[in-house]
């Protein structure tokens, strides 16, 4: 399970360096992965990625370095965003065929439910693994992290304006709220975006965008919107119903 778990390391060629900016996870043995939008939106050169700039990092039981074949995201910035769908998603092929990856459960969390957190980070005090892909340096301090979690709410508050994190919720405007979506307990760290959220079987129930700032909650994607996404907004080949 967790060796279909992967850093996404990016070549930063203005600054010659190459940085640890998200996680991502297999989905299907053919090298099909999920992440999140905003690390290759972020990353856009005349609103397009080169995916010769990035590389797929696995670092549980045996480290490989693979190409991305593809990629396809959709992702909006946080002030054009419109309910009732939070779009904030990254698929693609990685150049790997594996018979290892996770399964994504359809099925929406229960308040209460118990949930852990599985992503790549990077401990090293300055994010920087080399000039380029041919020298890379120092990649065991990006390790696989595990953290244990609690769902909170079934849809998601997601605002800019720190006051709607503060207000009953009944009182902050229906529009910030996204039912793709629903709230945990903990808080995100950095490169954790993209990273599964599994339950005590193994499967995935989302996928991590973020957290507030100030707010020990994160919001995640739900498992079932994302399995829809690559159903009917891409053509990848994907058993979406492979768990319910």
């Amino acid at each position: 399970m967790l060796n279909s778990v992967f850093s996404i390391l990016y070549h930063d060629i203005n600054k010659n360096i190459v940085i640890h900016t998200a996680t991502g996870f297999l989905v299907a043995n053919n090298g099909l992965f999920i992440s999140v939008g905003h690390t290759f939106r972020n990353k856009e050169i005349c609103n397009r990625v080169d995916i010769d700039n990035f590389r797929a990092f696995f670092t549980y039981d045996t480290q490989m370095l693979i190409k991305f074949k593809h990629i396809w995201y959709k992702s909006l910035n946080i002030w054009e965003q419109k309910r009732p769908e939070y779009i904030d998603i990254a698929v693609g092929l990685l150049d790997l065929n594996s018979i290892s990856y996770l399964v994504l459960d359809r099925r929406r969390p229960t308040i209460g439910q118990d949930l852990t957190l599985y992503a790549c980070l990077n401990t090293k005090p300055i994010n920087n693994y080399g000039s380029d892909f041919s020298c890379l340096q120092d990649l065991d301090k990006i390790v696989l992290h595990s953290e244990n979690m609690t769902v909170l709410q079934s849809d998601a508050l997601i605002s800019d304006l720190p006051s709607h994190y503060v207000m009953n919720r009944e009182d902050v405007p229906p529009q910030f709220f996204y039912n793709n979506c629903i709230t945990l307990s903990g808080k995100s760290r950095h490169g954790a975006s993209g990273c599964p959220i599994i339950d005590k079987n193994g499967l995935v129930k989302g996928v991590l965008i973020g957290s507030p700032t100030n707010v020990n909650e994160i919001d995640i994607l739900l498992s079932k919107w994302c399995s829809k996404i690559i159903q009917f907004k891409t053509n990848y080949k994907f058993n979406a119903y492979e768990y319910l």
